[in-house]
């Protein structure tokens, strides 16, 4: 965890560097470290978030092979009731669907980083002993990568003789399979989107307004606030409110009083 530093000439506000999980942390009033009630009622909330993320992901795959079908020319004309549903109005469909579980699925991602923001802060400073407990008690609070032997640390005095090459391979691994499945997607999207444009069953308009409607519904998604959890750079000036609250001489008294304790410090230069 960083600490407070000061910048050169401005020793009444002091700076640190915050992940979003300490924030969180500053923001409640709770310490790192331990196990609460509190942290099993973020825990509560995380696996609901989480199991919907899931639906989503479901949805999502399963309009992506309703894409892929209807790109191919695998799905026939369907009768039934007196109606008769062309093969193109799949292509609409399976865009339009694509479009609404990326949407949700990214909303549902948002909620889920942040509620993970809480638990990653807690790995991060705890000990080897502390994270291993944090990870027995809350494992579906933590990303796969959290679980590498690597990651959690020995005991003391324990040496580990095995090398860190196959985790970093595998870590690699998943990050081109990430990378693959999202290129692939946005070809998925692409491909059915030029399906719909094409189909001359269904009037152009309304092929167009589908088009129009999903890419905006998609955009949202994509554009989500995603809480990857790095440092940012912040400001603390309760001193400075402080002095705000005294006037006239109280005000001038307490400047000369600071700007004396400063000078001692050497935070100022004489």
């Amino acid at each position: 965890m960083s600490r407070w530093t000061r910048a050169p000439g401005e020793y009444l506000v002091k700076y640190r560097r915050f992940t979003d999980g300490e924030l969180l942390h500053v923001l409640t009033g709770r310490p790192e470290g331990g196990i609460s009630d509190f942290d099993r009622s973020v825990y509560a909330a995380l696996q609901t978030v989480k199991a919907a993320a899931i639906r989503w992901f479901v949805w999502a795959a399963s309009f992506s092979a309703l894409g892929i079908l209807s790109h191919f020319k695998a799905l026939r004309t369907v009768s039934g009731a007196g109606l008769e549903i062309a093969p193109e109005i799949f292509a609409h469909v399976a865009l339009v669907g694509l479009s609404v579980t990326t949407a949700g699925l990214c909303f549902s991602y948002t909620k889920l980083t942040f509620l993970s923001a809480w638990f990653s802060s807690k790995l991060k400073v705890g000990t080897p002993s502390s994270k291993a407990e944090y990870l027995l008690t809350f494992p579906d609070a933590y990303w796969h990568f959290s679980y590498l032997p690597g990651a959690i640390g020995l005991p003391r005095f324990f040496i580990a003789k095995r090398g860190y090459w196959p985790q970093l391979i595998y870590l690699l691994l998943v990050i081109v399979a990430l990378m693959g499945a999202a290129i692939g997607s946005i070809a998925l999207w692409v491909m059915v989107m030029l399906d719909v444009l094409r189909g001359g069953v269904i009037a152009s308009a309304v092929s167009i307004g589908t088009v129009i409607f999903s890419a905006a519904l998609g955009l949202l998604g994509w554009c989500s606030p995603f809480y990857y959890d790095y440092p940012r750079r912040y400001g603390h000036m309760g001193l400075v409110n402080l002095l705000g609250r005294r006037q006239g001489e109280r005000n001038a008294e307490a400047h000369r009083r600071i700007e004396l304790v400063a000078l001692h410090m050497g935070l100022v230069r004489d």
